[in-house]
């Protein structure tokens, strides 16, 4: 999911409600987005109802992002038609400001100032309407009022379980003292959204692990941070931890972040008192507000909110490709939640600190800071202190989270105004370190400072892979074990990378940190120096629009590279895929691919997409990842890239680079593969449209292609729309012979493809209508067409590949969204030796699919008693079949009692929609129609009914297919059969996708459609159909695979003359089987 859907989603949790989202755009290039003129002020004015209030957040040119708040006295809210107009300036000189809370004379406000300035690319506004609450009381209390307290137990990887309701009690033994790890998150947090980045890391995951294995419990203490002072939320966590029954002389660390440590400070007294029996062993402090922060002061409160914002955003830019956007939705989600609704209380009330008194008690001069940094007494009961600083200087670097924008906005507005003093975006660094009279606790070699870091800030300490490595050392848990450190170790030359085959190895702006020996134990190097160099080198593949390098097969007596060892193991993986689902036209826009050995939750938009099963991934091979932008968008920099299957519990991301053409939808294919077999494949349609525009597509689910001894050739073919033209891209792929070729061939401007397919089946159409006798004269006819349509169509490389490995190519799976193209009536031959070849493509196992459809299973069933047909009685003499008779006695003699599907398009509907989940196959015998140039209509003709003496036709649609279908949830998919003329075309309809039935029956809105689809590609003798369709059914209960079957039904009407045996197209997976126990 990306930053900015995440931010929609934490909003409406605030409940907000996002009322519009504005494009500001430049007037003319090279002009200011927001024209400042004193006279007229650039504003947005907001309708309101009695009970409304409203906000407006700005989202500025590199992710800055400004709350505005509507104008205030002097300058009164208007009323238009009985609702109160609230008028949002966005200028320095009228800005509005928090009720109570007045911008200070003679200084710039805040943000919206600064990008008001500034801002010269486009800017996004949120207009956020909310329920008022104008009583202090009412209006502080929801700030927090459904966040559940209480004891977590931090047991998983999952962040999302990290919470009082989803995370069990601990049951603690009572028969021996106790090791306990605490963790205490800070303001605007959970103990999920504070810590959640340890499992976004191999260091955070190897962490985790070790503190679970060495500690008794690892807890965590979900505590409201506004509403309450860290000594109310100290004497709840001292309260709920005596609860658990602790046993005596049981010993208890703690880490502790930004205002944690304020209230592990207080508990750890409060225990030294009522449990003196207790150990208290080691506390780290991690950018922790000992001594306070300026940000609480209330005058720096609409600074603050800004800030935090900020800092959640930039974060989520910084640690996203961790874990593929995994961990970041509790970090989003909470902070924003928590900020949203105190700038909902802080723009209605005037409130102060008495109103938040969680937040007053961080401020420097408050009672609580200088009680506990001035406290007398005994230290030795009191924990030994370790501290982890940063001081955050701005680079620019958006690898790291931090654009140009950002960068000038910290300058301007952390550097320059508020902080004055070293800090990490939210706490003074010296406060972090100073404890007063405590300070003896914090030992000199017990402070780790990042320094000047342009990497490190206050929301992502945890993301980093040296914070969990500081945290495992000082806790004694031993050096944690990464099998990826020794690719990340620089020791003066750079570590050996795989080649990678389509895309440059492009390397990110380094993390860089020095890392004590003992911190990382490394499994491949024996002896090292005292200090390493830790080196975030993520190798990211970006794409381009030209195509990949043509890849032929190896010489004879070559090892074939992609081939499956017979040895090799396989592991579940999962696969996903994400984009910004509204991003602006031509601006470059990121796309990551996350592979996983964890299932990864995607966003429920067209933009974002991911498995919801696990496929098998040879661990021996590399996936390769490919991004094809096939409509109004283009993939900058290269297309494809390699990575490893992920280790243990790790995500592995690429990110690959689209850019918008122009205003509207796009359609992304994005397929991983190893070899010839697709391992996931996701169609993203993202809109480069102004944010209240709709999408205009559904996303498709992902395909999951299992692993097959018999892999086919796979033959991929795209489709891809560019300036008008039309380029076909042919990936022919297979591991046994060996085979990787990748060519594309841009179709002639004046190529017609509706009139050169049309005049094919309009000369197959007329010469079979018209004569049987010419049968040998018309194949001859049709195999010279065959020769042309293949020499015209396949690029070079791919039909002599094709050709040489002839003989050795068992089955052909054609993977496309290619509408129009008969693949199946390509002829292959050696142009140099005469017409003569192997034959036309269906002849060699030919079977289709669809991109983006789940692919199916290895089973098929065929049980006598889920056997159905539709086979009308035409009222109409002109429609009776003839054949119809023999059709229903060919399936009775086959499965013994067949039932009748009422063959009226209502009935089949409805059957469709209630009784299909108990089908195993389902077959048409009728008249059917789709015609070339009007494939929306396409029809099959039901029995019809005679209405005054006329008879009145009563079609069945594609559209009600699609609707109704609802195949069985699990087990082996039907077969559906439908013996009819043009019923085997796909076309493309209105969003610009497949049409027709074979899209209506495999990708039904449903998401549970066919596993095979057997329909003619234009008209076939009533007759004449039955052959292939008794050797098709016959030859599958005889135990043949489906490319057998199909092969075999050919070869059968092929013998008797029929031309019937070139009809039929064929959809579903070549190897699947009828099983005796689906």
């Amino acid at each position: 999911m990306s930053g900015t859907d995440q931010l929609r989603r934490a909003l409406s949790a605030s409940d907000f409600t996002i009322a519009a989202e504005v494009e500001m755009v430049p007037t003319r290039p090279g002009t200011r987005a927001l024209r400042r003129d004193p006279q007229t002020p650039t504003q947005i004015e907001v309708e309101v109802g009695p009970s409304e209030r409203a906000m407006v957040l700005i989202e500025g040119a590199g992710g800055v992002y400004a709350w505005t708040y509507p104008q205030q006295a002097g300058q009164p809210s208007r009323q238009r038609a009985g609702a109160q107009v609230l008028v949002f300036p966005l200028t320095a000189g009228t800005r509005g400001s928090a009720r109570g809370v007045p911008t200070a004379s003679g200084k710039r406000g805040p943000v919206l100032d600064w990008v008001s300035d500034k801002l010269i690319d486009p800017v996004r506004a949120y207009v956020l309407k909310f329920v008022a609450r104008t009583a202090i009381d009412a209006a502080t209390d929801y700030i927090e009022g459904d966040r559940e307290e209480g004891i977590v137990t931090i047991a998983g990887l999952d962040p999302a379980a990290w919470t009082p309701v989803q995370s069990a009690r601990p049951r603690l033994p009572q028969d021996r003292p106790l090791k306990i790890l605490l963790m205490v998150h800070g303001t605007f947090s959970s103990t999920a959204s504070g810590f959640a980045q340890l499992a976004g890391s191999e260091s955070g995951h190897a962490f985790l692990s070790k503190a679970n294995e060495h500690y008794d419990a690892v807890l965590g203490f979900d505590h409201k941070t506004l509403a309450a002072t860290p000594r109310e939320n100290a004497a709840a966590l001292v309260a709920a931890l005596q609860a658990l029954g602790i046993p005596e002389n049981s010993s208890i660390d703690a880490i502790a972040h930004s205002r944690g440590g304020l209230v592990y400070r207080v508990a750890e007294s409060l225990l030294a008192d009522e449990r003196p029996d207790i150990r208290l062993g080691k506390a780290i402090f991690v950018g922790c507000t000992n001594a306070g922060t300026h940000l609480a002061e209330p005058d720096n409160w609409a600074a603050m909110i800004d800030l935090y914002t900020n800092g959640i955003m930039a974060g989520v830019r910084a640690v996203s490709f961790l874990a593929g956007g995994a961990v970041l939705s509790p970090i989003v989600a909470q902070g924003i939640k928590t900020v949203g609704r105190f700038v909902q209380a802080f723009s209605e009330v005037a409130i102060d600190e008495r109103g938040v008194p969680g937040l007053a008690a961080m401020r420097p001069t408050s009672d609580l800071v200088k009680e506990l940094n001035g406290a007398a007494g005994p230290l030795e009961k009191l924990a030994a202190y370790y501290a982890i600083t940063s001081n955050f200087v701005a680079q620019v670097a958006p690898g790291k989270g931090v654009t140009k924008e950002f960068a000038d906005f910290i300058a301007d507005r952390v550097t320059n105004r508020l902080f004055q003093l070293d800090n990490d975006l939210v706490v003074d660094t010296a406060s972090m370190t100073s404890f007063g009279t405590r300070t003896s606790r914090l030992a000199d070699d017990a402070t780790f400072a990042f320094g000047n870091t342009d990497d490190v800030f206050h929301t992502t300490y945890f993301a980093t892979e040296v914070v969990p490595s500081k945290l495992s050392k000082w806790l004694g848990l031993g050096a944690l074990r990464l099998d990826s450190i020794p690719e990340q170790i620089d020791l003066q030359q750079a570590p050996p990378r795989r080649s990678r085959r389509g895309a440059a190895s492009i390397v990110e702006t380094p993390f860089e940190t020095t890392l004590a020996t003992d911190d990382v134990e490394s499994p491949r190097s024996d002896s090292m120096s005292d200090t390493l160099t830790l080196r975030r080198t993520r190798t990211r593949g970006t794409a381009s629009a030209a195509p990949a390098e043509p890849r032929e097969a190896p010489a004879a007596g070559e090892a074939p590279s992609a081939s499956t060892s017979p040895g090799s193991r396989t592991a579940a993986c999962y696969f996903a895929a994400e984009i910004e689902s509204h991003p602006p036209p031509k601006k470059p826009v990121p796309l990551f691919v996350t592979v996983s050995r964890q299932k990864i939750q995607a966003a429920e938009n067209p933009a974002s997409a991911a498995l919801d099963a696990p496929v098998n991934v040879d661990t021996a091979r590399a996936i390769v990842v490919e991004v094809i932008a096939r409509k109004n968008c283009r993939v900058i920099g290269e297309t494809s890239a390699e990575l490893d299957m992920p280790r243990d519990q790790r995500a592995e991301s690429l990110r690959f680079v689209v850019e918008g053409a122009a205003e509207g939808a796009a359609d992304i294919l994005v397929e991983a593969r190893q070899g010839p077999r697709i391992l996931a494949s996701f169609a993203l349609a993202p809109v480069f449209v102004d944010a209240d525009s709709k999408t205009l597509r559904r996303s498709q689910v992902g395909l999951a292609m299992a692993a097959h001894p018999d892999e086919p050739a796979v033959l991929r073919i795209y489709e891809i729309v560019e300036s008008g033209k039309v380029t076909l891209r042919f990936d022919l792929a297979c591991v046994d012979p060996n085979i990787a070729v990748s060519e594309s061939r841009t179709l002639p401007s004046g190529f017609s493809r509706d009139v050169y397919v049309s005049e094919i089946f309009k000369g197959i159409e007329s010469s079979w209508l018209a004569t049987n006798r010419l049968y040998d004269q018309f194949l001859s006819r049709l195999q010279a067409n065959g020769i042309v349509m293949a020499n015209e169509l396949l690029p070079d490389k791919v039909r002599e590949a094709l050709w040489a490995h002839r003989d050795a190519i068992r089955a052909i799976q054609v993977i496309s969204e290619e509408p129009f193209i008969p693949w199946e009536l390509l002829y292959i031959n050696d142009r140099k030796s005469g017409p003569d070849g192997k034959g036309f493509l269906a002849e060699w196992g030919l079977i289709r699919w669809l991109h983006s459809t789940p692919w199916p299973g290895p089973q098929l069933a065929m049980r006598n008693d889920r056997i159905n047909y539709v086979i009308p009685a035409y009222l109409d003499p002109g429609l009776r079949l003839e054949g119809a008779d023999a059709e229903r006695q060919m399936l009775a003699k086959l499965f013994g009692s067949p039932r009748e599907v009422t063959p009226d398009s209502l009935s089949v509907a409805r059957f469709l929609q209630k009784d299909a989940g108990e089908c195993d196959v389902l077959h048409f015998a009728c008249h059917g129609e789709a015609a070339q140039r009007a494939v929306m209509t396409a029809d099959l003709l039901m029995t019809g009914t005679n209405v005054d003496g006329s008879f009145a036709q009563d079609p069945l649609s594609a559209d009600q297919v699609k609707v109704a279908a609802r195949f069985a949830e699990s087990g082996p998919r039907p077969t559906i059969f439908i013996n009819a003329c043009q019923t085997g075309r796909a076309g493309r309809g209105i969003g610009g996708g497949v049409a027709g039935f074979v899209d209506a029956f495999l990708r039904p809105y449903s998401e549970l459609g066919a596993g095979a689809l057997v329909g003619a590609l234009w008209s076939v003798d009533d007759k004449l159909a039955y052959s292939f369709a008794e050797a098709f059914y016959r030859s599958l209960k005889e135990g043949d695979a489906l490319v057998d079957a199909v092969r075999t039904a050919r070869e059968a009407a092929k013998n008797r003359k029929e031309l019937t045996w070139l009809a039929y197209s064929v959809y579903g997976n070549p190897f699947a089987r009828v099983s005796d126990t689906p």
